[in-house]
């Protein structure tokens, strides 16, 4: 009994080993090109050299939304860029980390408005990953994250990524088909399940809120989905 546990046990394994190399190429994680996400929280710069040496890229929020008025009852919101921000921008061009900027896109604020705001405070050029914007939450209004996009896409000359999880990917992307996905999820399996679904996800974050020693804040850790080539043909020319 024991030895045909053993045997199945082995069967299985050398089983999933051919599936998993039999796998097609839509379906395949391959990825060598690592980055990490974080929100500028901290004035503490990070230590760029070591960020280097395991990372690719770094995306850095630049525009947050604020509710100036959060114990009154009816929220007020702006868009406001974050303080910390263009010094750790001009450091990852200093160390030719390629870089790339997300906004944080704010209720109640018109998407013309809130692309002003991201336009003068970060300043994209040749090498840079394209315009990224989050409006995932129930209270952003897509057709304003639309006014947001076409003027990110029209200035960059590249598509914009969006930001998206399990449950806003279907709407985003049935509304934005033309642009690049960044997908939070820590589930793999959920992962190539929605890959094989959204051809236009690039970006995978795969884990969040995690330490990192050249951090003061916490950090998300997240794989540029696909080959060499495609990260370059990605990037801002």
């Amino acid at each position: 009994m024991q030895k045909k546990s053993i045997f199945i046990i082995v069967l299985a394994a050398i089983v999933d080993c051919e599936n998993s190399e039999n796998e097609p190429k839509s379906q395949q994680i391959k990825s060598s090109i690592k980055g990490i996400d974080f929100s500028n929280q901290k004035p503490e710069s990070p230590d760029w050299e070591n960020v280097k040496e395991h990372y690719r890229f770094v995306i850095s929020r630049s525009v947050r939304a604020v509710d100036t008025n959060p114990n009154e009852g009816q929220h007020t919101w702006e868009s406001r860029p974050d303080s910390n921000f263009i010094k750790n921008w001009k450091a990852l061009a200093s160390n030719k980390i390629t870089r790339g900027a997300y906004h944080l896109f704010s209720p109640q604020v018109s998407g013309a408005e809130q692309y002003q705001v991201f336009n003068k405070t970060v300043t994209l050029k040749k090498g840079d990953l394209p315009p990224i914007l989050d409006a995932i939450t129930n209270e952003c209004d897509l057709n304003q994250a639309e006014v947001w996009l076409d003027m990110a896409a029209k200035d960059c000359k590249c598509d914009p990524v969006l930001y998206v999880d399990e449950n806003s990917i279907e709407k985003v992307s049935k509304k934005f088909a033309e642009y690049y996905l960044w997908l939070d999820t820590p589930n793999e399996k959920t992962f190539r399940k929605l890959k094989i679904k959204y051809s236009r996800i690039v970006f995978w974050q795969n884990k969040k809120d995690s330490n990192l020693s050249e951090f003061s804040e916490k950090v998300d850790f997240n794989e540029f989905i696909g080959e060499e080539s495609d990260f370059q043909d990605l990037l801002i020319k």
